[in-house]
């Protein structure tokens, strides 16, 4: 059985999968496979496999269209290796990850593995968002690493999780992290599955966290992935409002008339109450292990408030659906902590509505072939190593490293502080 297994998943996105199939036969590792899943694309994505003749790719199809985390259940039971990374088909691995993981595995008994991303904006990228780029082909990257090992305080993670309700640099999500698959199979058996709704991602990284090894999750202080954003993702639809990227809407259409939140009493159409709902499936399905990380009901109407005012994330803000639920939930809250909460939406929406009549503010995004920095994170054109795609953003990415990354703990030092890191660990 293989080391490792690569799970790409794909629905609809033949533009994407070539590339990341590509990318993933370029590692420089040999012992892993590569697990295409098309979940019903039309047309089929078989031809598009088919095309490469390697003995590592399996590819399977579902008899009709399931909504992601059926799909990821699905596909996650034909992994073989030891060690299961869903990819996906806008994403990538670094080409030298694998090496790392493999010599990590071999020295220190790990459930977890994860790593820095960086983000690949695909050629097909147009949407306007702050100081994002407007335009595709780009990679960023938030320079600074220490390129060293670290254990990691699970507990401290879905702590942070709980209590904020966003992701830590240390949370391990789809690309940026590796699951022992027997730990995966254990919550099988005992949750009665890995991956749930609304997201199939977040569930799998809180349930993990919550139930391996105490010491087994180990963090790699360096950029492991590239993560994709392409028009056709779920991200394109929230930073556009929905107005350039249809991906989201499509994704709950999916669901038909399943409840998106099978385990969690509030409604809310947001990504702040995605994530809370993930919480919600481990103290459901296993109450001893989730116990200590309750979710504050204020929390998630704060967070929401800058889901649709401050962040603004939330493509259907206009739903009534969604003001229902949400005042149904400020409602419930007491009274002090309900006046609050209105006070701040108020604000935030007069300053959401301000801003929404201003003239547009000019993108940064210059027009020419070179490299960039904004909002702490620097922007590399790819044009400039030749490349349009995933695989060559992977392929060049070392390279990207070379000239941009600088030695630092800051990163580090900085979740040391909040109690998510531990020790560095030689290897």
């Amino acid at each position: 059985m293989p080391r490792f297994s690569l799970i790409i998943t794909t629905c609809d996105r033949q533009n994407l999968l070539e590339a990341a199939i590509r990318a993933a036969l370029s590692i420089h590792f040999d012992d892993f496979e590569v697990i295409v899943s098309d979940n019903f694309s039309q047309p089929s994505a078989e031809p598009i496999v088919s095309r490469f003749d390697d003995p590592r790719i399996r590819f399977f199809r579902t008899e009709s269209r399931l909504a992601m985390p059926d799909h990821w259940e699905f596909i996650w039971q034909q992994a073989r290796g030891d060690y299961v990374i869903f990819v996906a088909d806008d994403s990538a691995l670094h080409p030298d990850l694998l090496t790392l993981a493999s010599l990590a595995a071999d020295n220190y008994d790990m459930d977890i593995l994860s790593w820095r991303c960086s983000l690949y904006y695909h050629p097909d990228w147009d949407i306007s968002y702050r100081h994002l780029p407007n335009r595709g082909n780009i990679l960023g990257v938030d320079p600074g690493t220490s390129d060293s090992l670290y254990t990691i305080d699970e507990t401290a993670v879905l702590s942070h999780f709980a209590k904020e309700l966003r992701f830590s640099g240390c949370f391990p999500s789809v690309v940026n992290f590796l699951l022992r698959r027997e730990s995966g199979e254990w919550i099988r058996r005992n949750a009665g599955r890995l991956h749930w709704a609304p997201c199939p991602d977040v569930s799998a990284s809180v349930l993990a966290l919550g139930t391996i090894r105490p010491g087994s999750y180990l963090f790699w202080d360096g950029f492991g992935a590239v993560g994709g954003r392409s028009k056709d993702s779920n991200i394109a639809c929230c930073l556009s409002g929905g107005k350039e990227s249809r991906r989201l809407y499509e994704f709950q259409q999916e669901f038909g008339e399943q409840d998106l939140f099978p385990h969690h009493p509030i409604k809310i159409e947001s990504i702040t109450n995605y994530l809370a709902a993930a919480l919600s499936v481990g103290r459901e399905t296993l109450p001893g292990y989730f116990e200590r990380y309750p979710v504050l009901p204020e929390t998630i109407a704060r967070k929401t408030v800058d889901d649709m005012y401050v962040d603004r994330t939330v493509p259907w803000i206009d739903k009534p659906g969604l003001k229902q639920h949400f005042d149904a939930l400020v409602d419930s809250l007491p009274k002090n902590e309900a006046e609050a909460v209105r006070e701040y939406r108020d604000r935030c929406h007069a300053t959401f509505q301000s801003e929404s009549q201003a003239p547009p503010v000019p993108n940064p995004t210059p027009e020419e072939p070179g490299n960039w920095s904004a909002g702490g994170t620097q922007f590399v054109d790819m044009r400039v190593f030749g490349t349009h795609d995933m695989a060559g953003a992977a392929a060049n990415l070392p390279a990207v490293l070379d000239s941009l990354n600088k030695p630092s703990t800051d990163f580090v030092d900085y979740y040391r502080e909040q109690g998510l890191i531990g020790k560095r660990l030689d290897f």
